[in-house]
C-alpha cells in the first residue's frame, strides 16, 4: 500500500514538473513585432506612433535606431513601459527602427521596421541643353527640371507665366524664334505631401541664322 502511494507522489509530482515546464514555454518573449499608426507620413507635418509587441509575461521594450538606444526627448515621447514610441514631426531620417524585447527567461529582436517618409518638393533646378549665351533662331533647346522629393514629383512649365501644357519634366523646344524667349518655370508638385514648389531660368537671347 505504501509503495502504491509512492507512486503516486511520485507521477503526481512528474505532472507538476511537466506542467511547470510547460507554463515556462509560454513565459518566454515571442519574437516582437513593430506597427505603426501610419504607413507614409508627411515630413514636418505628422506624427507617428510605433508600437512594439512581444508575447510573453512581464516583458520590457528597448528601441533602436541606427543600432543606439532611443530615449526621450522634445521629439520623441515613450511609453511607462517603451512599448509604444511617438515621433512628433517625424523627418526623412526616421526610416528605420528595431524593437528589443526580453524577460527573465530570454530575449529576443524584431526585424527592421521601414518608415515611408514622404518630403519634398525641394531644392529645384532647371538644366538646358545646350547651355549658349545665346541661341540661333530654329535651332533645339532643352530644359529638363529636377527635384528632390519623395514620393517624384510631377512638374508643370510655364513661359512668361502662361502654361505650356507640359505636364514632363524634360521640355524641348525645335525652331526657336523669338516667341520663345522669356522666363521658363518649372513648378514641381508632390502628390503626397501636396506641396509646391517652383524654379525659373531666363533665356532671352535668339538671333537669326
Amino acid at each position: 500500500m505504501a509503495e502504491q502511494v509512492s507512486k503516486v507522489i511520485k507521477k503526481a509530482y512528474e505532472i507538476l514538473v511537466f506542467r511547470n515546464r510547460g507554463d515556462t514555454q509560454t513565459r518566454t518573449c515571442s519574437k516582437p513585432t513593430i506597427s505603426s499608426n501610419d504607413t507614409n507620413p508627411v515630413e514636418y507635418s505628422d506624427t507617428v506612433v510605433l508600437t512594439c509587441h512581444a508575447l510573453g509575461t512581464s516583458v520590457s521594450y528597448q528601441w533602436l535606431k541606427d543600432n543606439k538606444t532611443i530615449n526621450s526627448s522634445d521629439r520623441i515621447g515613450l511609453s511607462r513601459d517603451n512599448s509604444t514610441w511617438t515621433i512628433y514631426e517625424v523627418v526623412r531620417s526616421d526610416e528605420e527602427f528595431t524593437c528589443y524585447g526580453c524577460n527573465m527567461i530570454n530575449e529576443n529582436t524584431s526585424d527592421p521596421y521601414l518608415l515611408n517618409v514622404n518630403y519634398g518638393p525641394e531644392s529645384l533646378n532647371i538644366s538646358i541643353s545646350p547651355q549658349l549665351d545665346f541661341y540661333i533662331s530654329e535651332s533645339n533647346v532643352n530644359f529638363s527640371c529636377s527635384a528632390i522629393s519623395k514620393l517624384a514629383s510631377e512638374f508643370q512649365w510655364y513661359l512668361n507665366g502662361n502654361s505650356l501644357q507640359q505636364n514632363i519634366q524634360q521640355l524641348i523646344i525645335t525652331d526657336i524664334s523669338l516667341n520663345n524667349t522669356g522666363n521658363y518655370t518649372c513648378e514641381a508638385y508632390n502628390n503626397a505631401t501636396k506641396r509646391y514648389s517652383l524654379t525659373t531660368i531666363d533665356m532671352t537671347a535668339v538671333v537669326g541664322k
